[in-house]
Protein backbone atom coordinates (compact mmCIF):
# COMPACT_ATOMS: atom_id res chain seq x y z
CA UNK A 1 0.00 0.00 0.00
CA UNK A 2 1.19 3.47 -0.96
CA UNK A 3 1.92 6.02 1.17
CA UNK A 4 -0.29 8.76 -0.56
CA UNK A 5 -3.59 6.07 -0.64
CA UNK A 6 -2.68 5.53 3.14
CA UNK A 7 -2.93 9.02 4.00
CA UNK A 8 -6.41 9.62 1.94
CA UNK A 9 -7.36 6.08 4.13
CA UNK A 10 -6.33 8.17 7.36
CA UNK A 11 -8.10 11.42 6.20
CA UNK A 12 -11.41 9.42 4.88
CA UNK A 13 -11.50 7.42 8.63
CA UNK A 14 -10.96 11.05 10.34
CA UNK A 15 -13.54 12.83 7.86
CA UNK A 16 -16.00 9.84 9.13
CA UNK A 17 -15.52 9.49 13.25
CA UNK A 18 -14.50 12.68 13.61
CA UNK A 19 -17.20 14.78 11.59
CA UNK A 20 -16.51 18.28 12.85
CA UNK A 21 -12.64 17.99 12.70
CA UNK A 22 -12.98 16.49 8.94
CA UNK A 23 -15.11 19.48 8.06
CA UNK A 24 -12.12 22.02 9.13
CA UNK A 25 -9.46 19.89 7.60
CA UNK A 26 -11.51 19.73 4.39
CA UNK A 27 -12.24 23.55 4.37
CA UNK A 28 -8.61 24.59 5.01
CA UNK A 29 -7.40 22.60 2.03
CA UNK A 30 -10.09 23.64 -0.16
CA UNK A 31 -9.51 27.19 1.22
CA UNK A 32 -5.58 26.51 0.11
CA UNK A 33 -6.58 25.49 -2.91
CA UNK A 34 -8.27 28.86 -3.87
CA UNK A 35 -5.96 31.01 -2.55
CA UNK A 36 -3.07 28.79 -4.87
CA UNK A 37 -5.25 29.22 -7.52
CA UNK A 38 -5.74 32.81 -7.48
CA UNK A 39 -2.24 33.88 -6.42
CA UNK A 40 -0.62 31.48 -9.91
CA UNK A 41 -3.35 33.74 -11.93
CA UNK A 42 -3.25 37.33 -10.22
CA UNK A 43 -0.56 38.56 -12.64
CA UNK A 44 -2.09 37.03 -15.87
CA UNK A 45 -5.77 39.00 -14.70
CA UNK A 46 -3.73 42.24 -14.30
CA UNK A 47 -1.46 42.16 -17.47
CA UNK A 48 -4.57 41.48 -19.53
CA UNK A 49 -6.91 44.15 -17.62
CA UNK A 50 -4.28 46.65 -17.91
CA UNK A 51 -3.69 46.00 -21.29
CA UNK A 52 -7.38 46.28 -22.21
CA UNK A 53 -8.29 49.17 -20.29
CA UNK A 54 -5.44 51.01 -21.99
CA UNK A 55 -6.74 49.88 -25.24
CA UNK A 56 -10.32 51.24 -24.61
CA UNK A 57 -8.44 54.71 -23.98
CA UNK A 58 -6.83 54.21 -27.68
CA UNK A 59 -2.88 53.62 -26.11
CA UNK A 60 -1.40 50.17 -27.73
CA UNK A 61 0.32 48.84 -25.01
CA UNK A 62 2.24 45.80 -23.84
CA UNK A 63 3.54 44.48 -20.86
CA UNK A 64 6.01 41.51 -20.36
CA UNK A 65 5.26 40.35 -16.71
CA UNK A 66 4.13 41.42 -13.10
CA UNK A 67 5.87 40.11 -10.04
CA UNK A 68 4.07 39.81 -6.99
CA UNK A 69 5.98 39.08 -3.84
CA UNK A 70 3.48 38.04 -0.56
CA UNK A 71 6.27 37.39 1.63
CA UNK A 72 7.93 40.95 1.02
CA UNK A 73 4.90 42.73 -0.09
CA UNK A 74 6.44 44.27 -3.84
CA UNK A 75 5.08 44.52 -6.58
CA UNK A 76 6.74 45.33 -9.95
CA UNK A 77 6.08 45.66 -13.40
CA UNK A 78 8.34 44.76 -15.70
CA UNK A 79 9.46 46.22 -19.62
CA UNK A 80 5.70 47.99 -20.43
CA UNK A 81 5.21 50.26 -22.88
CA UNK A 82 2.64 51.87 -24.92
CA UNK A 83 2.33 53.81 -28.01
CA UNK A 84 -0.77 55.67 -29.39
CA UNK A 85 -1.18 57.13 -33.26
CA UNK A 86 2.23 55.87 -33.39
CA UNK A 87 3.92 58.13 -30.74
CA UNK A 88 5.86 57.05 -27.83
CA UNK A 89 3.24 56.97 -24.53
CA UNK A 90 4.89 55.26 -21.65
CA UNK A 91 7.89 53.05 -21.56
CA UNK A 92 8.93 51.58 -18.21
CA UNK A 93 11.89 49.14 -17.81
CA UNK A 94 10.14 48.21 -14.14
CA UNK A 95 8.53 49.88 -11.58
CA UNK A 96 8.18 48.80 -7.99
CA UNK A 97 5.61 49.52 -5.06
CA UNK A 98 6.92 48.12 -1.97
Amino acid sequence: MSKISSTVKQIGTLYKNQLWQGRLVLATVITLLVLVIVRVSLPYTIVYSAVYWLGQQGITSQIEDIEINVTKGTFAIINASGTKQGENVFNIGKASID
